[in-house]
């Protein structure tokens, strides 16, 4: 999404929330729930490390292609 799309957004939410859009409780629950359905971390929270698979699992990707 270019930054003009994203420009567009912030506007649009900002006319219909007020100045104050970036803390307000309902829209940063939205946000979260978008972050978390893209596998982010929630507004103001540093990313986990990734995680190691169990031990003797392969990833899918390998088992289904044999690597």
């Amino acid at each position: 999404m270019g930054e003009a799309a994203l420009a567009k957004i912030v506007e649009g939410v900002r006319a219909e929330a007020g100045d104050g859009w970036e803390k307000d409780p309902t829209i940063l629950r939205g946000r979260n729930a978008t972050r978390a359905e893209h596998g982010l971390p929630p507004v103001g929270e540093r990313p986990k490390p990734p995680t190691d698979p169990a031990p003797g699992k392969r990833p899918l990707w390998r088992r289904l292609l044999g690597g």
